[in-house]
């Protein structure tokens, strides 16, 4: 398999599960709002460790990734 064909199935793949996961935890914010500091931990985990490992693999790598997200994107989003 062409390893862009790969990278584009496998950020597919990961995206559909991000996405069962936010509503899973909406889901579960709403159905019992006790819960609702252990979702938000949960989710402030995964992403320090995503962009945790990020910047080990640019550090291993000599690569940068982080620097070219488009971050005025996403902000836009957390407005």
């Amino acid at each position: 398999m062409d390893d862009l064909k790969e990278l584009e199935d496998k950020l597919k793949y990961t995206m559909a599960n991000l996405k069962s996961c936010v509503d899973l935890s909406l889901e579960i914010k709403k159905s019992d709002p006790t819960k609702k500091r252990i979702v938000e931990t949960h989710l402030n985990d995964f992403l320090a460790y995503f962009f945790s490992y990020i910047r080990k693999r640019e550090k291993e790598t000599g690569e940068k990734l982080i620097k070219q997200f488009a971050f005025g994107k996403l902000f836009d989003f957390l407005k």
